[in-house]
């Protein structure tokens, strides 16, 4: 009977081994999936965002031009051959601008009534009259909230993301314009920034079938998806070999959509990424949703890409369960003729050593006092210490870096000692020569008779990481010339200064800012010298505003400024000091020409009823049109 309860204890402990083995498998694999659909997510946010700069500055120099913004009303509200005369007008004076939208990758450039008839299509000007309420659901919300909006659309004749900008004069909508960017150039700029990856856009076959005209499906033939049940793939993208030409994603989407996760991860709606082998490798599939004007899932960006990590986690699984395995196997026949207690100690031992030997990962094992009981080769190669130095010390304590003084009760592995509660996480640990690296955590409970008796941490060095993360974080919310914030994070900064306003009462305002003539210095000295200028400009911005002010450009010229803490006498005194050190402040070009500027501003203050950073833009917008028509160079209050 004591013979077969030793025999029991290896089987026990193989069942164990594979248990741990495949839990630190599987964690490693969530943890690089969950890595891989933010990364995912990112990419797309970052790919749209290189769109809004040419956006912005059709909007200011063309669309919210004055005189362009007349022409347009007085052509919807005319008639015959007035209204004809006054849309070719219209054409001409604007096509310049859209070879230059066309040149930054935009497909479509079209102008509506205020009752959602098509005034004017540049990309097929001959072609206008249309009502487009019944099958655009944007424009629709659009004359009920006369707000710009950023979607994804499915039209008749095109099918992608859509900017659609009202435009006003004097508080009365007279129209609205529409710019829009295909997936296909959407997947041009993921490519730019991935080559690896391969790219699809799966479209919801049902407003397809719905709304798309046959002469639009003609020119971009539409497969049913082998991937996805109900969902059509633009035959450009499905068979594109430069695309991620090494991925051989017609297989893989058979694979996936057999795969485990895929109908649990369409049905949840979010951002999700699966992992499967084929042909002796690994591939993974993110799967990013596109949603349309009523936020549900309308399309899914799909990527494909090897995946070597997670082919080397399962190379490495079946290794170590292979030594563990031979290993259970010796320590089960000694331990028919060692005594009880030395043959446990000698499987113990001799079991962490051959897995943790074969593990990537860094392991340490603390007891049940915090005090060090193991640690693996890898540990020591990650922290720079030697195996006796980490023994003989508390370990936890020596390679654990805390952002509070009280240590133990804050940390999160030493909560897993106390509680028993499993922990995974990012933590950061510091090296022998002093310097930190950022790791990922997985602490479990060892358990004795039902009682905690230690805890084993698992971690891995994701310094890489953190570095593709921060750099995908600054190229969102930061315009590349200048380094100030883009139009995304300041409209986000003044909507979270609104929603403090609304808890706290505080007072803030807002600064509109846009150069006087600025046309007339890129045409007299060059793009450069304007780019340099706009530069220059910041520059002096940043020296003149506190350091609690948030600066950013918007597009093109135009810049704006939120002011917290700010009332409107206050945020006035502010701008009057910047319009006179830029009066004062000339800079040169590279021909050595003294260039001199000036500024309009329009300030305003936020009001507690605001509930849209876009209403409080819009008032500041209109100060700094009173500045314009003002004679410029100076500073008006909303």
């Amino acid at each position: 009977m004591r013979r077969f309860a030793y025999l029991l204890v290896p089987v026990v402990f193989a069942v164990m081994t594979y248990g741990h083995l495949r839990e630190v498998r599987d964690t490693t694999v969530r943890q690089y999936l969950a890595q891989t659909t933010e990364l995912s997510e990112l990419a797309l946010t970052y790919s749209r965002g290189r769109f809004d700069t040419a956006m912005s500055v059709f909007l200011n120099e063309a669309a919210n031009n004055a005189n362009i913004k007349y022409l347009l009303d007085a052509g919807i509200n005319s008639q015959g051959a007035k209204r004809d005369l006054l849309r070719a007008q219209l054409h001409a004076d604007l096509t310049p601008s859209y070879e230059r939208l066309q040149a930054e990758g935009f497909t479509d450039l079209q102008f509506h009534t205020p009752d959602g008839y098509s005034f004017l299509r540049f990309h097929a000007p001959d072609q206008y009259g249309d009502f487009l309420l019944p099958y655009r659901a944007s424009l629709r919300q659009l004359a009920d909230g006369q707000q710009p909006m950023d979607v994804f659309e499915v039209g008749r004749l095109f099918i992608g993301f859509r900017h659609i900008q009202p435009l006003v004069i004097e508080d009365r909508m007279i129209g609205s314009v529409e710019m829009a960017v295909s997936f296909q150039k959407v997947r041009e700029q993921l490519t730019e920034i991935n080559p690896k990856s391969s790219y699809q856009f799966l479209l919801r076959s049902n407003p397809v079938e719905t709304v798309t005209l046959n002469r639009y499906r003609d020119n971009h033939p539409l497969l049913q998806s082998n991937l996805l049940p109900g969902y059509l793939v633009i035959d450009q993208t499905a068979s594109d070999a430069s695309n991620g030409g090494s991925v051989p994603r017609a297989r893989l989407e058979a694979l996936f959509a057999e795969a485990e996760g895929l109908t649990a991860g369409v049905e949840s709606g979010k951002a999700f990424s699966l992992s499967a082998g084929l042909d002796g490798q690994v591939y993974r599939a993110a799967f990013v949703p596109v949603l349309d004007v009523d936020r549900q899932v309308a399309a899914y960006l799909v990527s494909y890409a090897e995946a070597p990590l997670l082919e080397g986690v399962e190379n490495n699984y079946r290794h170590d369960l292979t030594i563990g395995l031979l290993v259970i196997s010796v320590i089960s026949i000694l331990l028919t003729v060692l005594a009880v207690q030395h043959s446990r100690l000698r499987r113990n031992n001799r079991s962490m050593d051959a897995i943790s030997a074969a593990v990537g990962e860094g392991i340490f094992v603390i007891g049940r006092r915090g005090e060090s009981i193991y640690v693996n080769r890898s540990a020591c190669q990650l922290t720079g210490y030697r195996a006796e130095e980490l023994l003989s010390s508390n370990i936890h304590s020596l390679i654990h870096r805390h952002d509070t003084q009280e240590k133990g009760a804050s940390c999160p592995i030493l909560k897993t000692l106390e509680t028993g509660v499993p922990y995974e996480g990012d933590e950061w640990f510091t090296r022998s020569d002093g310097s930190c690296f950022p790791v990922v955590v997985t602490s479990r409970p060892m358990l004795e008779n039902s009682r905690i008796a230690g805890v084993v941490t698992v971690f891995r060095d994701i310094t890489e990481r953190k570095k593709m993360e921060k750099r995908l974080s600054h190229l969102a919310t930061v315009d590349e010339l200048t380094g100030l914030l883009n139009r995304r994070a300041l409209l986000s900064a003044i909507s979270a200064e609104i929603a403090r306003q609304h808890r706290s009462g505080v007072q803030s305002a807002v600064m509109m800012i846009d150069f006087d003539h600025f046309k007339q210095i890129n045409d007299s000295y060059g793009h450069d010298a304007g780019d340099r200028v706009l530069q220059h400009v910041s520059d002096i911005a940043r020296q003149s505003l506190r350091e609690t002010d948030l600066l950013g450009r918007i597009g093109g010229e135009e810049f704006a400024v939120l002011l917290p803490d700010t009332d409107l006498e206050g945020a006035r005194i502010l701008a009057e000091r910047l319009r006179e050190r830029v009066e004062r402040s000339a800079t040169r070009s590279e021909a050595g020409d003294e260039i001199t500027l000036t500024l309009s501003v329009g300030v305003c203050e936020l009001k507690q009823n605001e509930r849209d950073a876009s209403d409080v833009l819009r008032r500041a917008d209109g100060a700094l049109y009173k500045a314009k028509q003002g004679g410029r160079n100076r500073v008006e209050c909303a």
